[in-house]
């Protein structure tokens, strides 16, 4: 069992974007894909590319974070379910954030 922070990524961006993240994603269920295909994370960690985490807020994306991982490295499912939950709050926190300045 390796380091509860060997997940972390070398480099984190956030976007507020109503664009659908293409390219490497993560998944609500903790995978990561591209377009169709899945990458398996715990055969071979993650790639030496960065990837998007989309921000959901009511179904609708309203941003992602782009995440550039340590290669190689794997975090557990639920630790990438939980980055996931994370993503959501802040998706709802940038709704009330815009809410507010439109008013």
């Amino acid at each position: 069992m390796g380091s509860p922070w060997s997940g972390c990524p070398r480099q984190l961006r956030f976007r507020i974007c109503a664009v659908h993240v293409r390219g490497l994603r993560l998944e609500p269920n903790g995978s990561l894909r591209w377009a169709a295909a899945l990458w398996n994370l715990g055969e071979h960690g993650f790639p030496n590319e960065a990837f998007d985490l989309p921000v959901r807020h009511r179904g609708e994306i309203c941003g992602r974070f782009t995440l550039a991982p340590i290669p190689g490295t794997a975090p557990s499912t639920k630790a990438r379910r939980t980055g996931f939950a994370l993503a959501d709050l802040t998706a709802a926190a940038v709704a009330v954030e815009q809410a507010h300045h439109d008013l």
